[in-house]
């Protein structure tokens, strides 16, 4: 059975683990000190710590579907407030993916209510043009990146960010896309203050 296989590889990677180092597991009982607060989707395949090579304790995850970012939601708004007041993260980073089942949703105006009231913010990004336009796999690639661009816009624009930044405390809000067909991230947006948003298109 499938959770047995989980259960047995966790057994393994703790014996790893503690083979590498005794107080592995006691330090990161200590606390936890990350570097980034990182919002992206719930899809299966883009899981945040096996794209980046993050260890345990770098990354502080928000997960949703289509990593939509609302400040209307308040266990978003909650995570937000812990990563920037809390934590101190000096990153922001909201990653979006290729061929994503939430962004397709919107697109196709998924008639199941709840998630069509989630995915509004993304449906309301489409254009009359892409609505009709028959390349739906290019239509949702730019979908993907406008909601991650989107996301940084309403983040910059959010209390504890703009907090962190009348402070003058060191934050960066970061857009990027993966690629699931190359596994690569695309950089789309780098923003470190209220007024300073630069380009990154970089693989």
């Amino acid at each position: 059975m499938f959770p047995t296989r989980l259960r047995l590889y966790n057994k393994a990677w703790v014996a790893n683990r503690l083979e590498l180092n005794v107080r592995y597991f006691e330090r990161l009982a200590e606390g936890q000190s990350p570097q980034a607060l990182w919002i992206g989707c719930c899809d299966s395949r883009a899981p945040a710590e096996e794209i980046t090579g993050a260890r345990p304790g770098e990354l502080f995850v928000h997960r949703n579907i289509a990593n939509i970012v609302r400040a209307d939601d308040p266990s978003f708004a909650g995570v937000l407030f812990y990563a920037l007041e809390v934590l101190k993260v000096p990153h922001v980073i909201v990653c979006g993916h290729s061929n994503c089942g939430g962004v397709r949703g919107a697109l196709d105006n998924h008639p199941e209510p709840c998630l069509s009231q989630w995915l509004g913010p993304i449906r309301s990004l489409l254009t009359p043009g892409e609505l009709t336009d028959p390349d739906k796999d290019a239509v949702c690639l730019e979908l993907v990146k406008k909601n991650v661009r989107r996301a940084v816009n309403v983040l910059s624009e959010m209390a504890p960010v703009q907090a962190r930044w009348k402070q003058a405390s060191p934050l960066a809000i970061h857009g990027w896309v993966y690629h699931l067909d190359s596994g690569y991230l695309e950089a789309l947006e780098e923003r470190r203050s209220a007024s300073e948003s630069t380009a990154a298109a970089t693989h």
